[in-house]
């Protein structure tokens, strides 16, 4: 199976630049932030790290205000400026070990669901070879079908990757997750 994501949600390329910049430059910015059916907020952040899911590019960064990380749709920052304030670096370690390590992808939860699919095809040989989650662990099976058990913080984050890999992904726990 195959996966191509389109982007759909635009984002205003001096926006992505001064975004990157400020990560690369170690420096806090000031965005204007308008989620659909909502008045515009401002934040005051410091930028970690940005991903691209589905149809969109998410930014991972220190949210000032409320002294912890959060994640921004980029399509969703009017504006973008330079902030007077000091830029928080990630704590020793990482973002990326606490905040984002318990994520398939990259939205985290403190919520765990144990999932266990039975993986067929290419999709089981790269299961055998590819460490998608800290807590993923693999048996090969006598017929060449591969066993994954995780624990996931979202299973409808979970449930997309699934279909992406479908038909060679058969869920067998918990059941919940077949109906999403």
């Amino acid at each position: 199976s195959a996966v191509v994501s389109i982007p759909v949600a635009s984002v205003k390329p001096e926006v992505f630049r001064l975004l990157v910049e400020a990560k690369n430059e170690r420096r806090a910015v000031r965005i204007r932030y308008v989620s659909p059916g909502k008045e515009g907020r401002t934040w005051t952040l410091s930028p970690y790290d940005f991903y691209f899911r589905v149809n969109a590019w998410y930014m991972i960064s220190f949210n000032h205000k409320y002294k912890a990380l959060s994640t921004h749709r980029m399509s969703r920052v009017a504006r973008a400026s330079f902030a007077n304030d000091e830029y928080v670096p990630p704590e020793e370690g990482g973002f990326r070990e606490g905040y984002s390590a318990s994520a398939w992808y990259v939205s985290p939860g403190t919520e765990r669901h144990k999932v266990v699919l039975r993986l067929q095809g290419s999709l089981g040989e790269s299961a055998l070879s590819v460490k998608w989650h800290p807590s993923q662990q693999t048996e090969l099976q006598e017929d060449g079908s591969v066993l994954l058990t995780a624990e996931v913080p979202h299973l409808e984050e979970f449930a997309r990757w699934i279909l992406a890999g479908a038909p060679n992904a058969e869920v067998l726990e918990p059941p919940a997750l077949k109906y999403i």
